[in-house]
């Protein structure tokens, strides 16, 4: 039954590139696939932060260093429209740097509003901003909520920010929002090719979760 539904996939496709997801925990399926001419493109998953127990104090002399760069830590609280729609932009072009989405098309003003809530559950002070001694905007860490658990919709930098230990500060920020307002879990998803925010994540306590490889299978692939 499995050869006839692949031919079948295999006949529509007709020739063009194909892609498939299969869960990283289930390596059967990974070497069915492999044996039709899948190869691994990416591997995502998601880890997960018990906020209940978290404890800041091994984190001080991060937030040291980064405020001995002149660095402060603030939010779009009480933000006005013009400081609102420069913030959407702002995390809209960080989004293009990413691993996920570098050369995607760049997301418009409306997408970023729905990813972060803006328009039905809205928590500007959860928009947490990294300024310079001059109040340039060096990076951001955004949440929002679903029920106890809060997720961390993006933590980035400015590309000349970068490599200047701001990334955790930052996400520790974030961190200390959730927790004020009683969330107990934070989830975010992860690309195994950032190694600079996985290594945050993994010194924060983030625990990963099963995830999934995306496979590519290019065309005139013959098949197993």
């Amino acid at each position: 039954m499995g050869t006839a539904l692949w031919e079948a996939v295999r006949a529509a496709a007709g020739g063009v590139p194909l892609a498939a997801g299969v869960a990283d925990d289930d390596p059967a399926s990974l070497a069915w696939a492999q044996g039709r001419g899948f190869a691994r493109h990416r591997h995502r998953f998601a880890s997960v932060l018990d906020l209940t127990t978290f404890d800041e104090a091994p984190f001080a002399p991060d937030l040291e260093r980064a405020a001995a760069q002149g660095v402060t830590l603030t939010d779009l609280g009480g933000a006005d429209a013009g400081r609102l729609a420069r913030y959407l932009d702002f995390f809209a072009e960080r989004l293009t740097e990413t691993p996920d989405l570098a050369g995607h098309p760049r997301w418009s003003a409306a997408q970023v509003r729905a990813s972060l809530h803006l328009d039905h559950d809205p928590h500007p002070e959860w928009l947490v901003l990294a300024t310079g001694p001059d109040g340039g905007w060096l990076g951001t860490s955004a949440l929002v909520r679903y029920g106890d658990l809060a997720y961390n919709e993006l933590t980035a930098l400015t590309l000349p920010a970068r490599g200047r230990g701001l990334a955790l500060p930052l996400k520790l920020e974030a961190i200390r929002r959730a927790r004020a307002a009683g969330l107990t879990r934070m989830k975010t998803n992860n690309l195994s090719t950032n190694a600079p925010m996985l290594a945050v994540n993994r010194r924060l306590g983030f625990a990963a979760l099963p995830g999934a490889f995306e496979l590519r299978r290019p065309s005139g692939t013959a098949p197993a």
